[in-house]
């Protein structure tokens, strides 16, 4: 392979490791906008990535921001007071499950490729997984876009703090604080979750980012 069509190809799997990754949060986001919508919530901004922005818009009474590194996103939606536990249970769960029901839409329809190597761990291992299916074409990348999206939705639905499924945590801390307002207070509790979701959102991404070199 000549330098120069080296050179291509790694930009080329660079643009498609991000495509799949942009499509990948935007899936999930866009599916718990649509079910806040739909639950009658407001949702004034979406979010999809993080960095600068490449992208604003409004729609549907939504503020649209598209950044340039697509590794999360969120939905800001107003609940009100009288939003139900199911409810809000109901827009946590529906990103993953957008991403699991999609991926396996794909699964049924793209035959499987059966050589795309490695295991998508951090970035490198990612982009080298997109060059494998960027050599392959487009099913290979469609088959690859399925794995990421499965890989998104078992990871949200994990219970823990700022993760999709944490709510399955968060709203019987909701019950016991009612229950008993004496002993737990409703501004420690908020202030925990917050700083374990943050911490753990930092030390995810780290991981993450090292994870080529520590695995």
């Amino acid at each position: 392979m000549r330098p120069d069509d080296w050179v291509r190809d790694c930009y080329l799997s660079l643009i498609l490791a991000w495509v799949l990754l942009f499509g990948v949060v935007l899936v999930h986001e866009a599916a718990h906008w649509a079910c806040a919508r739909g639950l009658g919530f407001s949702a004034p901004r979406v979010v999809i990535g993080v960095g600068p922005s490449f992208f604003r818009m409004r729609w549907q009474e939504s503020f649209w921001h598209f950044q340039l590194f697509p590794l999360m996103g969120y939905v800001y939606y107003r609940r009100g007071p009288r939003s139900t536990a199911v409810q809000r249970v109901s827009v946590a769960l529906a990103g993953p499950a957008a991403n699991l029901a999609l991926a396996g839409v794909l699964y049924a329809l793209v035959p499987d490729p059966g050589s795309l190597g490695g295991s998508c761990c951090g970035p490198l291992a990612l982009v080298q997984l997109a060059a494998d299916a960027y050599q392959q074409g487009i099913m290979a990348s469609l088959h690859l876009f399925a794995d990421f999206n499965l890989g998104v939705g078992v990871f949200n639905l994990l219970p823990l703090p700022t993760l999709d499924g944490g709510v399955l945590l968060e709203e019987p801390g909701r019950a016991l604080q009612r229950a008993a307002p004496r002993f737990i207070d409703e501004r420690w509790w908020s202030r925990a979750w917050s700083q374990c979701g943050a911490a753990l959102i930092i030390a995810v991404n780290v991981l993450w980012l090292l994870s080529d070199f520590l695995f």
